[in-house]
């Protein structure tokens, strides 16, 4: 019986160890990393850094009005980060490596031009489930009546109101607003089609 609880303690630190480095690779500060491992601050570093390290300049983010107050662009690929998300916990996986792969999924349909870090995909991953750093959640995914696309929203906004769609101004900006033009240049739409639903709507609109 010890031993069985032994190689299931190894392999849970084990698949730690895994997700603390594929959360390193991908810019996480060590705060975001030890709260999704569970491994301290001292292991992450002595691991993967090879040494104490120096805090990293402002705060992290820790939000949920930033969603609100940040520009389209932004707003745009903050859904198409959640999207991703709740779609690979809906076949099972585990929410952590979920946010991981959810993460690196995102990052290769922007071609290397992601607008979000790793700890902003974090943070309001943590606010739409309620885990995490946050104790309760802020944000659900609603269905736009008029394009189909799913966007973030408040709990207790109205479901779906079109007016509410950041896809839907998109769409409306995009022929006459170069910046728009330039933010979503570099994205593109990969397999499966259907885990990056909402933006490969509106780029075959725009096509």
């Amino acid at each position: 019986m010890r031993t069985a609880r032994s190689n299931a303690a190894a392999e849970r630190h084990i698949r730690a160890l895994e997700l603390a480095r594929d959360c390193v690779q991908l810019g996480a500060r060590t705060r975001t990393v030890e709260v999704l491992t569970g491994l301290s601050a001292s292991q992450i570093n002595r691991l993967f850094h090879g040494h104490p390290r120096p805090s990293q300049r402002g705060r992290p983010p820790d939000s949920r009005e930033w969603y609100y107050t940040t520009d389209l662009p932004n707003r745009i690929q903050s859904c198409m980060l959640v999207s991703i998300y709740r779609r690979l916990c809906k076949v099972g996986i585990d929410p952590a490596r979920a946010l991981v792969q959810g993460y690196a999924h995102y990052v290769a349909a922007c071609k290397g031009r992601p607008r979000l870090n790793m700890d902003r995909a974090f943070d309001l991953v943590s606010h739409f489930d309620g885990r995490w750093v946050a104790s309760q959640r802020s944000f659900s995914l609603a269905t736009c009546p008029a394009c189909a696309s799913q966007f973030l929203t408040g709990l207790l906004a109205s479901n779906g109101a079109a007016a509410e769609c950041p896809f839907c101004k998109l769409l409306e900006r995009f022929p006459r607003d170069p910046r728009i033009q330039d933010s979503f240049a570099a994205v593109e739409v990969g397999e499966p089609p259907e885990v990056l639903l909402p933006i490969g709507l509106v780029l075959r609109a725009m096509r």
